[in-house]
């Protein structure tokens, strides 16, 4: 995880708001400690202390305090970096507010968050953040009950995941986006959409992706040439495997073998 900036007990007057209307880059989780209004499904709803929300990136994002007396919050923004993180993730309902059985142990995460971000000089600082990070989402987890949420989501990354597994152990198949449907037991529109949302491509530029990042194994591991390469890559034309991978990695497959 990238953990981008942490505070706890942040207080903010009575007179304050908070609306982006795209949001941000990141992700935004924010732990409510005195009373608001946030905005919801299109319409602002009361949330009260002990409660948080978890903001999906470049969607809007706005809230303000609802008594005289301010806002007391905490707040979390981070990145995903890995699968693993994106799985677990996965449980957590974004945009909707969650109530926390123990909003203490979320607080206290966030807080070993900011101490460490704030304040060390560890050379290992960026492994005990991403630690700390996945703990934070645990500790949401947990205490948001997100067990149960979301179960086919997850079911269809597990297989989705598998599925790209096998694309990059096996690239020089012949890859039929149908086909793969057909085994995952979704729709075209719906298995790209979720494999966008989960990989951050399409599955057809992934498949041209592990099928380059074989390529460039070979290149540099052997003496084969160019024609063999693209067969064993999964490409019937070696002319459009050259373009490919002149597109992809900025030079020609001899130029990238030379350099």
């Amino acid at each position: 995880m990238i953990i981008i900036l942490a505070d706890v007990d942040n207080f903010q007057s009575s007179d304050f708001s908070l609306h982006r209307e795209k949001g941000r880059s990141d992700y935004l989780f924010v732990l409510y400690k005195s009373p608001v209004r946030v905005l919801v499904n299109g319409s602002y709803t009361d949330v009260g202390p002990g409660k948080g929300i978890m903001f999906d990136k470049h969607k809007i994002q706005s809230y303000y305090p609802s008594s005289s007396g301010g806002l007391l919050h905490d707040f979390i923004h981070f990145d995903l970096e890995n699968d693993f993180e994106k799985m677990l993730f996965s449980d957590i309902p974004l945009g909707l507010p969650l109530d926390f059985s123990l909003p203490d142990t979320v607080s206290d995460a966030i807080a070993c968050i900011k101490k460490e971000l704030n304040g060390s000089f560890s050379k290992y600082k960026n492994n005990i953040l991403t630690n700390l990070g996945i703990v934070f989402l645990y500790r949401v987890k947990d205490s948001a009950d997100c067990g149960d949420i979301n179960i086919r989501k997850r079911d269809n990354f597990k297989n989705l995941y598998n599925i790209r597994t096998e694309i990059y152990r096996n690239p020089q198949r012949e890859w039929d986006i149908d086909s793969i449907c057909g085994g995952a037991c979704m729709s075209r529109s719906y298995l790209q959409h979720l494999y966008r949302e989960f990989f951050g491509m399409s599955c057809t530029e992934d498949i041209i992706s592990a099928r380059i990042t074989k390529a460039k194994s070979l290149l540099l591991s052997g003496n084969l040439k160019v024609g063999a390469i693209a067969e064993k890559c999964g490409y019937r034309n070696t002319t459009h495997f050259i373009k490919q991978f002149k597109n992809r990695v900025g030079m020609s497959p001899d130029k990238f073998r030379s350099e």
